[in-house]
């Protein structure tokens, strides 16, 4: 299966990194993930988010991340948690499996 996830990530690190867009000395804020679908989701990790390794270089097992409904869904559904779907508007889900994510993004058929 595709490192959609660690792929944008590493992607994004690049460009913030050469141009300091969206970058400050602490963290890196990435723009949103387009989906195939139509949805976009946030993904972020780095020395200030809520990620597994912490800091700034890929290849992560764990990411931060503000979801669309879909994927908050799919989150309960695979981890048995059962809150996710209620709390995806509010704030970001934090230390989220890649695989899950990398999983999602197969389901609704890859990133635009």
């Amino acid at each position: 299966m595709q490192d959609y996830v660690n792929q944008f990530l590493n992607k994004m690190s690049n460009i913030a990194q050469m141009s300091m867009i969206d970058c400050d000395s602490y963290s890196i804020v990435r723009k949103h993930l387009e989906l195939a679908n139509g949805s976009k989701i946030s993904i972020q990790a780095s020395n200030t988010h809520y990620c597994t390794p912490r800091g700034w270089r890929p290849p992560y097992t764990e990411v931060e991340v503000w979801a669309d409904k879909g994927l908050a869904e799919y989150l309960d559904a695979v981890t048995g948690e059962g809150w996710y779907k209620d709390a995806f508007e509010e704030e970001p889900f934090t230390n989220i499996s890649v695989k899950h994510v990398n999983d999602y993004i197969e389901t609704v058929g890859g990133v635009k």
